[in-house]
């Protein structure tokens, strides 16, 4: 068996998970086949997958875009000598939307929030609570429909919209909204 207990995988291109069991299935012409049931994070659930169609984990992400994707295959082909610096993320393409942990512990979001670390967890919390826990339903409100959102004042909603903005701003994300309709 190529993987084992603990290891993390790429599964279904670019989602990650864990291997929390190995077996050897037997297939109709009586072949021993390795199967392992991985622990996808981003569906929250166990599935089983064959090897073939997994693949070694290198980068560290709960999904993997596109830089990330040519990386890991890179890593895995050993050619590590090429990563293109101007790939562009499209949200659609990839298939499911940065998560806001993602965002809001992003590097340039972790430099800001340092000083106050307990703006950063209240305004996942609120945003959570109404069910916005992406880039894309978070967007899918309108403007005025976050300012009515508990614990979500003036600080945190502020917090939260310059993090989301400096966040599409790296990844040249185009968001749905221009930033100046948050302010209230």
């Amino acid at each position: 068996m190529k993987f084992c207990f603990g290891d993390m995988v790429v599964v279904k291109g670019n989602l990650i998970g864990v291997v929390v069991r190995d077996w050897l299935k037997r297939t109709y012409d009586d072949k021993l086949v390795p199967h392992h049931a991985v622990y996808v994070r981003y569906f929250n659930e166990i599935q089983d997958f064959r090897e073939d169609q997994m693949e070694r984990y290198m980068v560290r992400h709960k999904y993997l875009d596109k830089k990330e994707i040519i990386y890991q295959s890179n890593a895995v082909n050993n050619r590590l000598d090429y990563v293109p610096e101007d790939v562009d993320i499209n949200v659609e393409e990839i298939g499911q939307s940065p998560t806001l942990p993602d965002i809001f512990y992003d590097e340039v979001n972790m430099q800001i929030a340092n000083k106050d670390k307990g703006i950063r967890q209240r305004a996942i919390n609120s945003l959570f609570r109404k069910g916005i826990t992406d880039l894309n339903s978070f967007f899918d409100k309108t403007p005025l429909e976050l300012k009515y959102i508990r614990n979500f004042g003036e600080v945190t909603k502020d917090y939260a919209v310059d993090a989301i903005y400096r966040y599409c701003k790296k990844y040249k994300i185009q968001p749905k909204y221009k930033k100046e309709v948050y302010k209230w």
